[in-house]
């Protein structure tokens, strides 16, 4: 099984610090604070895209972003209605972009979490379908977060509804931190294919007992089967994905591999496909034992989902 990293390994280390907490220290790569506190990571580097024309455009529907402020917005990564819930906001976010293996300090900045928002939206997308997606989803979301339902119980329509709130959420996410990893075609498939996801996107579920609200990791980090050619290492490399977003008891990750004939293995009796519903998956078990804290469970989520060669079909030469 061999391991594939983004061109540039990259973490971001985001401190969720209560405004009175005092000093930090650092142990490693993770930083610490006096309690409480809670930490989000984030891996991988895509550059970010240049418009042809130099002219800023929406992210989801690509239209031109005029300069006045009715013609654009900026989307909440944590909704207001789930800050709430979660108690999120009198907390401070300090995402820190670290290289990796050194532990460089490459980028840092403060705010809220209200403060942590997306740009280049446009006010018909937010006012739009981001919104009517919200509003589908909420209801559910609260239900899941509650314990009153759980993931098995959803039906087709709840479970489409979920993942691409889930999904349009790590979008989000991923052009409100320091890097993006998600391909420009990801963004207009989401708001354009209502019945479904963008080709080949992945949403999985997990619960746990969380010791802290909320936490996040992201990035493109992979073991997989043997992979010799470099177009496909090349892919892999620029456009996968793998973003993972703790809310409370519940762990979302979505996933993206695209190479053609793999298919994903997951660690047994930890994550639930949301949608697709039937995904075919392969299952491995390890001899480690499950984690206790939420950034721990929100780690081992996501660098634990692997890819190997789909014996069912044949994959194109070279990949």
């Amino acid at each position: 099984m061999e391991c594939t990293a983004p061109g540039t390994q990259l973490v971001a280390l985001s401190r969720l610090i209560e405004s009175r907490s005092g000093a930090t220290r650092s142990r490693g790569r993770l930083t610490t604070t006096s309690a409480p506190q809670w930490n989000c990571f984030a891996f991988g580097f895509v550059p970010p895209v240049n418009d042809r024309k130099k002219r800023v455009r929406c992210w989801f529907c690509r239209s031109i972003l005029g300069r006045l402020p009715r013609d654009r917005t900026e989307e909440h990564i944590v909704p207001q209605w789930l800050e709430e819930f979660l108690g999120l906001r009198d907390f401070k976010i300090e995402p820190t972009l670290t290289s990796l293996p050194d532990g460089k300090r490459l980028a840092q900045r403060t705010h809220t979490v209200a403060g942590f928002l997306a740009g280049r939206i446009c006010s018909t997308c937010n006012n739009g379908w981001m919104s009517d997606l919200e509003t589908r989803a909420k209801t559910v979301l609260l239900s899941l977060l509650q314990g009153s339902r759980e993931i098995g119980d959803l039906s087709d329509f709840e479970s489409l509804a979920v993942a691409r709130w889930v999904a349009k959420t790590a979008y989000c996410l991923n052009i409100g931190g320091h890097e993006n990893r998600i391909p420009t075609s990801h963004f207009e498939a989401l708001r354009q294919v209502t019945s479904g996801l963008p080709a080949g996107v992945v949403v999985l579920a997990s619960t746990h007992e969380p010791t802290r609200p909320f936490s996040f990791e992201a990035g493109g980090t992979w073991r997989h089967d043997a992979l010799s050619s470099r177009p496909g290492i090349a892919l892999l490399q620029t456009t996968s994905y793998k973003t993972t977003l703790q809310f409370g008891r519940l762990i979302f990750n979505v996933v993206f591999w695209p190479l053609r004939g793999w298919i994903l293995k997951l660690e047994q009796g930890l994550s639930t496909p949301v949608w697709p519903r039937q995904l075919r998956f392969i299952q491995y078990q390890i001899e480690i034992p499950l984690p206790t804290e939420s950034d721990a469970w929100c780690q081992r989520l996501n660098l634990g989902i692997a890819a190997a060669r789909d014996a069912l079909q044949d994959p194109p030469a070279g990949r």
